[in-house]
């Protein structure tokens, strides 16, 4: 973190010290929480969250587990919750929400139904609605 001064800049949190980068991405400010996606050993890329400090930085939640990337990506806000991309093993990757704890993050919407993923995708805030496109596949069926 940083208030723009060199004395004032320093690492808030090595959450992957042993095993190397933990590439954070796709960071966004929603109220007084910083949201991310970060990948750990053991977790592989899931969603993280901080308030700036290395006591309230932590996983929000580990959604697809047995360290396999949950890939959070395309994280905005709307109304104080965060809406993101992510995979499960159950679903794919679908439309996710969170408000900063484990049982306030969840599938928000199955796009697509069944493991095929609709990999939400450029996740925009537009008035009181986000407006994101998504991936449908149709099966031809004979008769």
């Amino acid at each position: 973190k940083t208030d723009g001064t060199e004395a004032g800049t320093q690492m808030v949190a090595d959450i992957n010290p042993e095993w190397g980068d933990s590439h954070p991405a796709f960071v966004r400010a929603i109220g007084g929480t910083l949201f991310f996606s970060a990948a750990v050993e053991g977790y592989g890329k899931e969603l993280w969250a901080s308030d700036g400090t290395l006591a309230g930085t932590r996983m929000v939640k580990e959604i697809f587990p047995i360290a396999t990337d949950a890939d959070v990506n395309e994280l905005t806000g709307l109304n104080g919750t965060l809406l993101f991309s992510a995979a499960d093993f159950a679903h794919g990757a679908e439309l996710w929400r969170s408000r900063g704890s484990e049982a306030e993050t969840y599938l928000l919407k199955e796009c697509h139904p069944n493991a095929q993923s609709s990999v939400p995708q450029g996740l925009t805030p537009f008035g009181s609605v986000v407006l994101f496109s998504a991936y449908q596949y149709y099966v031809d069926k004979e008769l």
